[in-house]
């Protein structure tokens, strides 16, 4: 943009990147040159719609550069005439994943065929460099998902509890997933219901959520998207999610993740939540895959604890056994003891009579 600026006769220079942000897309400004009018809501750090811009979202569209003398922007007629320029940056693909926008004083009059080509070099630059950063960036997310991967199976083989293992694994993901907060919600079957309560937290949790970490936990019949995973046995994922309830959040808008933890008989025993800002779109797949692996390492830690737990159980019921067979023997012998003592005394003494041909002691 430094070197484009002056060639071209530029007042300012917007690079727009376009990224998906849930259903729709956002355009923010990924670089800037020249003095930039206030109107323009770009340059904020949450950008703006696609669809609230209409030449932008026209070249998105068309994948063809617009070019005009005498624009005006609807926002201030009066003061806002320029003669804009815009090149679609494309990738490998011929999708558009940026546009470079050129205004100058429109007293400069039409674009001439030169500065259009210039514009097209650097869109065509601007996009190989952006397609090199995509493909840097993607290394960088495998070889940090790789390490991430690896660290969650040390966690689940170096952990004694489900309890240790949700919490090496939240810590583990909280900068992957760039979480506000995690929670690991266990689901317990009473006779009054099924309720969610916290088996750890990751983050500051807003305090509508006290309720899951009381010893009564929180009734599933109040939470819709809890009861929904449970019922389906299906992640759910909302990149612009608000919960009336929580003041906090209703001028905050979240987004969140969250995934099934099942047994090995497919059911859903707990949940992995994750929070975190909305600005940051999307759920990528390389993040569901994260949030994916620590759901069943959760799951594996909470199966073996659970394994452990009958173990432990069956033992103390087969210690219990053998006490009591060790004592009912002791029983039978104490009391077959005493007859057989008495038997042996008698046969000794039947045995002198014998000897000596006592009669009456014979006969006695």
């Amino acid at each position: 943009m430094a070197l484009l600026g002056p060639n071209v006769t530029a007042l300012n220079i917007l690079t727009l990147r376009l990224k998906p942000f849930g259903p729709s897309i956002r355009v923010t400004a990924m670089g800037t040159w020249g003095e930039i009018p206030a109107m323009y809501d770009y340059v904020g750090s949450e950008g703006m719609a696609l669809e609230q811009t209409n030449l932008t979202r026209q070249v998105f569209e068309t994948r063809q550069p617009h070019y005009e003398a005498g624009y005006v922007r609807q926002k201030d007629p009066l003061l806002s005439k320029v003669a804009l320029g815009l090149e679609p940056i494309k990738d490998s693909q011929g999708q558009v994943v940026a546009v470079f926008s050129v205004g100058r004083d429109p007293t400069l009059g039409a674009w001439d065929s030169s500065e259009r080509e210039l514009l097209a070099r650097a869109a065509a630059t601007v996009g190989l460099a952006l397609e090199r950063a995509e493909v840097r960036l993607e290394l960088e997310e495998s070889r940090g998902r790789a390490q991430v991967l690896a660290s969650l199976s040390n966690a689940l083989q170096n952990t004694h509890t489900a309890e240790d293992a949700a919490a090496a694994s939240m810590k583990l993901l909280a900068p992957a997933l760039k979480a506000m907060n995690i929670i690991t919600l266990k689901l317990e079957r009473r006779d009054t219901g099924l309720f969610l309560r916290s088996m750890g937290i990751w983050g500051e949790m807003p305090g509508a959520y006290s309720g899951y970490f009381s010893a009564s936990g929180v009734n599933i019949e109040t939470t819709f998207i809890s009861k929904r995973i449970v019922e389906t046995g299906e992640p759910y994922y909302n990149t612009d999610y608000s919960d009336i309830g929580i003041a906090r959040l209703q001028q905050r808008r979240i987004s969140i993740g969250l995934e099934p933890i099942k047994d090995a008989s497919g059911d859903v025993i707990a949940i992995f939540s994750v929070g975190r800002d909305a600005a940051f779109g999307s759920w990528t797949d390389n993040e569901r895959e994260l949030m994916t692996r620590a759901a069943v390492t959760i799951g594996l830690a909470m199966e073996r604890t659970r394994n452990r737990e009958e173990l432990e159980e069956r033992a103390r019921a087969l210690e219990e056994k053998t006490n009591e067979m060790e004592a009912f023997v002791f029983s039978v012998s104490h009391d077959l003891k005493s007859p057989m003592v008495s038997l042996e005394g008698m046969s000794t003494l039947l045995e002198e009579a014998v000897k000596l041909g006592d009669g009456t002691e014979l006969e006695f």
